[in-house]
């Protein structure tokens, strides 16, 4: 659960005002061997589209950051303005060759007017071949 205070403040911080008919997703984004993961960016979507207007922010030091664009050694991440309904949050990582990866997915169902907590784990539910070591630590 998150306080009505969190829900004000931690958008506030990022310089954005929430769009109470929508909700927050927020969470951490965790490697196979369960530690946090950096460099992974979010997206959520329904399967074919993305909705408009979502924002995607990270943190550093687990405080909100303006500036940074993935995840730091905290691994946190947040989207703001998220609709209402079931999404699923893909995470992904850059692959040396100048695209992305996705190395985790999950689905949630999001409230409106609420933080809604939902951490992502690489090698889960995504479909992609991970290393076998990894996904041992996985299971």
């Amino acid at each position: 659960s998150v306080s009505s205070v969190t829900y004000a403040l931690i958008p506030n911080l990022l310089g954005i005002s929430p769009d109470v008919s929508k909700g927050i997703v927020a969470g951490r984004a965790y490697d196979c061997n369960g530690s946090n993961l950096e460099g992974l960016q979010v997206v959520v979507h329904d399967g074919s589209n993305i909705p408009e207007g979502v924002v995607a922010k990270y943190f550093v030091d687990e405080f909100p950051s303006r500036t940074q664009g993935y995840t730091s050694e905290d691994g946190l991440w947040i989207l703001m303005d998220v609709p209402p309904g079931t999404w699923t949050v893909d995470g992904y990582v850059a692959d040396g060759a100048g695209g992305h990866t996705k190395i985790a997915s999950t689905q949630l169902n999001v409230v409106a007017n609420s933080i809604n907590i939902s951490s992502i784990y690489a090698g889960i539910s995504d479909g992609v071949k991970m290393p076998e070591k990894c996904l041992t630590a996985c299971s």
